[in-house]
């Protein structure tokens, strides 16, 4: 019978260190992810980032297609609720307005859905009593833009 073994060689940085430094697979207690905890934790809030940049850029598209105060308002409400307030929400979009490359659609989008939203309450604003002054209609914690 083979000795059990002590240390494993992570796939991702090539180090070679003890096996209470990789997690442990879903099926079997005793096998272990290719990958160490450092490696694991470093590609998951990359994945994490690129989860939140994407979820911003469907918000601008939505943003920029949005035809009433009302549903800019509620579609906002709805964000801040999933990015755990507006001074996060910002941050992070923010964040992606900054990490797209100057003058890329990206970047530029973002521009015109917040110009969009000016526009709107603009309107509004011209048009006598606000939308925003009134209750916007409650949306779940799962939207799908």
């Amino acid at each position: 019978m083979p000795a059990p073994q002590t240390q494993k060689t992570c796939y991702s940085c090539g180090k070679t260190l003890p096996l209470d430094q990789f997690r442990r697979r879903k099926a079997g207690q005793e096998r272990r992810m290719g990958n160490c905890r450092l490696c694991y934790n470093e590609s998951m809030r990359i994945y994490r980032q690129s989860r939140q940049l994407r979820r911003i850029e469907e918000f601008n598209t939505e943003l920029k297609q949005a035809v009433s105060l009302r549903r800019v308002v509620a579609m906002c409400n709805a964000m801040f609720a999933s990015f755990g307030g507006m001074d996060a929400f910002c941050a992070s979009w923010k964040a992606s307005v900054d990490a797209a490359p100057p003058g890329s659609k990206q970047a530029l989008d973002a521009y015109l859905a917040v110009l969009h939203m000016i526009e709107l309450l603009d309107a509004a604003k011209r048009s006598g009593p606000s939308v925003a002054k009134r209750p916007a209609p409650r949306v779940g914690k799962r939207v799908a833009w």
